[in-house]
């Protein structure tokens, strides 16, 4: 008999059940009395001004109870690092210009889905197309279009790593193998999309119900985004049906169910479908990987990251210890998609 009570035994995820009977209440099945429905309008272009958005028809439809813009919002920018403000680049709905498609420009909150829908089609906004960047090391030459106002060569952060002299261990190597590989961006194609169920309360409390990874990454970057106190915002955690590292930022359809509901103590709903998802969401990024492999344990990759609209960095490293047991890569982080 062993003497373990864990190792060698089978465990059973206490969610189990409740999960495989159906019993789990995820925030998609949330409803809440005199809940609204939020829907988000999203940019057609991959790179272009706002001129104007016109809301006044969307707001003359029945059972529209609210339209939001970047106009209504407290006009900041923010990123999952906020520490450092200069990866902090993503505003929630944009005020005058959108950065890649499907990028937020306005919110409607309705009594229905159905409704909010309709009023989608119904808000005006005029564009002025701008030249626009597709691939990371066209968007790093002097005459690429500038995605961002004040971002050399469209690098906002460069982090250089380096371990041993890699060309002295080049000068002794029998043999030097030069790769180029690229990767394709990837969707993380979670069962569950993004979604978020927010209520204040009369005392200007907000508790928010909603799919994520990380309950306190939401609560500190909602205070920060609406200007609240952190202890005034409660965030809540059902089941997540998957994450993959896609629910650990804040999105737009987060942060509007929750700005929605400053205009009443009532409750508004917003979630991504299917189709929306896969246009805007944060995935690992397309990659461009020159690759030294050599006969000795030393190794020489670049890793570029993609021109997406709101990327962390280009990306160097260099690595030559000769404690390495074989040539690797380094993996680096998941910019938003284009």
């Amino acid at each position: 008999m062993s003497k373990y009570t864990v190792i060698g035994h089978r465990v059973h995820r206490v969610d189990g059940p409740d999960k495989v009977t159906g019993r789990a209440k995820y925030t998609f099945d949330m409803v809440l009395p005199n809940m609204l429905y939020g829907k988000l309008l999203r940019s057609p272009y991959p790179h272009a001004k706002i001129l104007n958005i016109d809301t006044s028809q969307a707001e003359k439809l029945i059972g529209v109870k609210a339209i939001v813009t970047g106009r209504d919002t407290l006009g900041k920018k923010q990123g999952v690092w906020r520490r450092f403000p200069e990866l902090c680049d993503e505003e929630m709905l944009c005020r005058s210009k959108v950065h890649y498609i499907g990028d937020p420009v306005a919110a409607v909150a309705a009594v229905d889905e159905e409704t909010a829908e309709e009023a989608l089609d119904l808000i005006v906004v005029d564009y002025e197309p701008l030249p626009a960047v597709f691939d990371p090391l066209e968007a790093i030459k002097e005459e690429a279009p500038q995605v961002h106002e004040g971002v050399e060569l469209n690098i906002n952060v460069t982090r250089h790593i380096e371990w041993g002299d890699v060309d002295e261990a080049f000068l002794h190597c029998d043999h030097i193998r030069e790769d180029h590989f690229k990767c394709s961006s990837q969707a993380h194609v979670c069962m569950e999309t993004h979604d978020a169920v927010a209520s204040f309360d009369y005392g200007g409390k907000l508790t928010v119900w909603t799919s994520t990874q990380a309950a306190y990454y939401m609560q500190v970057l909602l205070a920060g985004m609406l200007g609240l106190r952190e202890g005034d915002v409660r965030v809540i955690k059902p089941p997540t049906g998957g994450g993959f590292g896609s629910k650990f930022e804040l999105d737009s359809a987060q942060f509007c169910a929750f700005s929605r509901s400053l205009y009443a103590p009532t409750t508004f709903s917003a979630s991504i479908m299917r189709c929306s998802s896969l246009a805007p969401g944060v995935r690992p990024y397309t990659a461009c990987t020159p690759y030294f492999s050599t006969a000795q344990p030393n190794i020489n990759s670049s890793v570029t990251g993609p021109p997406s609209a709101y990327a962390y960095a280009e990306d160097i490293t260099r690595l030559g210890r000769p404690s390495l047991p074989r040539p690797c890569i380094c993996a680096l982080p998941h910019s938003s998609a284009m």
